[in-house]
């Protein structure tokens, strides 16, 4: 009885790990998005007066929009313009309803596109929450960050929703200035 127990113990262990790896195989595939898949106008969240703004009706125009932040920001925090080689894209919000925080969750694409620092990246994600909090959704707010996005969008996993996915896999965190 004991004998049998152990093994089925160890075959529970291997489909697990065969699951596992077969996910991991899956995202790999996935790692870097080729397309939007939210329809236009895109909106992003003016964090200044707390309002969305429907700044670019099409996909070429809100790609220009995500470069002109990332190379922005980039220009400050890391001393370089070096803007991310894959072209921007947006699933809205990754996994999850898009709710009225949809806009949200573009802004908070473009950081996770463009990349950075760790500290860039935990500022991202709290403005996230914030953001989302300012739609009235705190709790929810709270959720998205602390239990999906800080687990799932480390750039360390080979997804399409990871920090730095506009970058080549494997992408780390930039280095401190």
């Amino acid at each position: 009885m004991k004998l049998e127990t152990k093994i089925s113990s160890c075959e529970a262990l291997l489909r697990g790990v065969f699951c596992l790896l077969s996910v991991l195989l899956f995202s790999a595939c996935t790692v870097t998005p080729t397309k939007f898949t939210i329809d236009p106008p895109y909106y992003v969240y003016d964090s200044s007066d707390r309002t969305d703004i429907k700044t670019q009706k099409t996909e070429v125009k809100m790609q220009q929009y995500a470069q002109a932040i990332c190379e922005h920001h980039r220009k400050i925090n890391l001393k370089s313009k070096k803007r991310p080689p894959n072209r921007f894209t947006s699933d809205g919000c990754s996994m999850s309803p898009d709710g009225n925080w949809e806009s949200c969750c573009i802004e908070h694409d473009i950081s996770y596109w463009c990349g950075g620092t760790q500290q860039d990246r935990t500022d991202a994600d709290n403005n996230l929450e914030s953001c989302i909090g300012d739609k009235g959704h705190t709790y929810y707010g709270w959720v998205a960050n602390n239990l999906s996005v800080q687990t799932g969008g480390s750039p360390l996993w080979p997804t399409s929703f990871r920090w730095g996915y506009g970058w080549p896999y494997p992408y780390s965190y930039d280095s401190e200035k």
